[in-house]
Formats: structure tokens, sequence, C-alpha cells
């Protein structure tokens, strides 16, 4: 049984538009593109996690390479 959970809408964010049924970020997810990117803005980071699942990345590498390099 796969976990997840999806979230609202976002298509209606002119800044970070996700589609609707797009999975919620883990809990390491928002950590790593969150906590340790100093960001604060969850549609922000449900767009980078959306990202991440289109281009078959890992969001936790991702997330951390990304705070790492900022």
């Amino acid at each position: 049984m796969a976990c997840g959970a999806e979230s609202v809408d976002g298509s209606e964010n002119k800044k970070y538009p996700y589609p609707i049924h797009t999975h919620r970020p883990e809990y390491e997810t928002m950590a790593s593109f969150g906590t340790m990117a100093l960001t604060a803005d969850p549609d922000q980071l449900i767009y980078a996690n959306h990202l991440c699942n289109e281009y078959g990345f890992d969001t936790i590498g991702a997330g951390c390479t990304t705070a790492g390099a900022g």
C-alpha cells in the first residue's frame, strides 16, 4: 500500500502553479526544501516537490543539494 496525500489545486497560483491532485511533500522534503533552504512558502515547497516528481528527481536529495548550493 502506497502512502501519501494529495494537495489542493494550485493552478490559480500565478507564481508556483501546480496541478490538482499533486502529491503533498513528505516531511523530509519539506525540511530539505524548506527549513534547510530558509524557505517558508508552502506553495513553493509543493511546486518544488511537483517538479522533482515530474522529472524523476529524488526530492530529499534535490532539496539538500539546493540548500547546500544556496
